[in-house]
């Protein structure tokens, strides 16, 4: 394990966590040293088994094993609030992660992060809103 991914792990995942609230978090990582790096520099993660139904932030460690794209969209959808997949750099994966909705946020000559955060998915659209659609001055005046 390259010594900057636990600090580059840790500096993605320290905005994600409010105060000196404990968080729980998931991951299906082997390197039992990423997990203690991790830890030792955000010590408000606790870490729970697979068997948690939902989760603040899931890690998914994809660099010594093929990537499920069933894993990842249980843990996008269902089980974390914030998901983070690490992977090889050449692994081959890009086309599947941007079809589940995941964007790239770091790149090294190693390894990539790749992260899911529903609220920024999707730019809201200027269309969304009541100035387009409910004319609430007509309320009174058409019958629908």
């Amino acid at each position: 394990m390259p010594d900057s991914l636990p600090i580059l792990l840790a500096e993605l995942i320290r905005p994600l966590l409010t105060g000196n609230e404990t968080c729980q978090a998931w991951t299906d990582s082997a390197d039992t040293s990423l997990v203690q790096a991790l830890t030792a520099q955000l010590p408000m993660l606790g870490w729970v088994d697979a068997d948690a139904r939902r989760t603040g932030i899931a890690l998914i460690d994809a660099r010594s094993r093929p990537l499920a794209d069933h894993t990842v969209a249980y843990w996008r959808d269902l089980g974390a609030a914030h998901l983070f997949v690490l992977l090889d750099r050449h692994a081959g994966f890009e086309q599947n992660l941007i079809a589940l909705g995941l964007t790239l946020l770091a790149r090294s000559e190693s390894h990539e992060v790749w992260a899911f955060d529903i609220g920024h998915y999707k730019r809201k659209p200027d269309w969304l809103n009541p100035k387009y659609w409910a004319h609430p001055e007509r309320w009174a005046q058409e019958r629908w």
